[in-house]
């Protein structure tokens, strides 16, 4: 992360329960995001919660810095780990005890996932903590 972006943005477990905060403020990334997508511009931020242009870019540099360089591709080319997970239920059907629809909803629930954009690591995970309830 950019060295503008780390003296702006800071995280202390005893301010606003240690997430990310514009230094100085107890004004949360995640407000300034949320102003940003309820449509206020950079004047009407820096009036309403005090900050300053180069806060708010800073945020935006931040939360960027999550999803770049990752591979985000949609869930139905990822065939690898749905097969798995295919095999893995149809296994866990055989064995197991619940009723058809109390197995249906738990696997339900993962199968939600196939219209999203995920990354294969956060699609794995999603595919593991579905198979840890069992």
């Amino acid at each position: 992360m950019e060295e503008k972006v780390k003296a702006r943005i800071v995280i202390d477990d005893r301010i606003r329960h240690g997430k990310p905060i514009i230094k100085g403020t107890r004004i949360t990334v995640d407000e300034v995001l949320g102003a940003l997508i309820g449509g206020m511009n950079y004047e009407e931020i820096e009036r309403e919660y005090g900050i300053e242009k180069e806060d708010i870019l800073a945020v935006i540099e931040y939360t960027a810095s999550f999803v770049r360089d990752k591979e985000i591709r949609p869930l139905g080319k990822m065939q690898k780990y749905r097969e798995i997970f295919n095999q893995i239920e149809t296994t866990l059907r055989e064995e197991s005890s619940l009723s058809t629809e109390l197995f249906d909803s738990h696997f339900g629930e993962f199968k939600n996932y196939e219209n999203q954009s995920l990354s294969d690591d956060e699609y794995f995970s999603k595919m593991v903590n579905c198979c840890q309830l069992w």
